[in-house]
């Protein structure tokens, strides 16, 4: 699984870039933005099973930011504008990432449940891309030089 986002965030930031999360409140992935850390965080279904990874991101506020996520079996990977930041070791996956679940891919904002979505990115969200296979270390800085030029990087 790999996932890339480019962002703005307008002044402190703060709330969800993208999620696909069930109903409940524990099933899904998703990035969030907690106005300090920028945050990728995953729940299965099944017992005790969960996952984040994140990184200070104080330093992009009002800047356009590329943030690629990859995940292979038990290791999280975080790359910002195509240079490794952070990993994470994470419980061994069940069958299906983390869960097979029916929920609304949200672009902007961090899905809690039908009634009650967290509030809107306090920003911009351009260029979301999702592949189910691994993207290498050279992919990810593949991608960010493909659009760099774009965000004025």
């Amino acid at each position: 699984f790999s996932l890339a986002i480019w962002f703005r965030k307008n002044g402190a930031g703060g709330g969800g870039l993208i999620s696909k999360r069930n109903s409940g409140p524990d099933y899904g992935w998703g990035i969030e933005d907690t106005r300090t850390n920028l945050q990728f965080f995953m729940y299965g279904s099944y017992a005790n099973y969960s996952a984040y990874i994140q990184k200070d991101i104080t330093a992009y506020n009002n800047v356009w930011t590329q943030v690629v996520i990859t995940w292979a079996t038990t290791t999280l990977k975080m790359y910002i504008n195509g240079a490794p930041v952070a990993t994470a070791t994470t419980p061994s996956p069940s069958s299906s990432f983390p869960d097979n679940n029916t929920g609304p891919l949200i672009i902007g904002q961090k899905y809690n449940t039908a009634a009650s979505p967290t509030p809107a990115f306090n920003g911009w969200v351009q260029q979301v891309k999702i592949w189910q296979s691994l993207l290498s270390p050279s992919d990810v800085t593949a991608e960010f030089n493909k659009k760099k030029a774009c965000f004025g990087l």
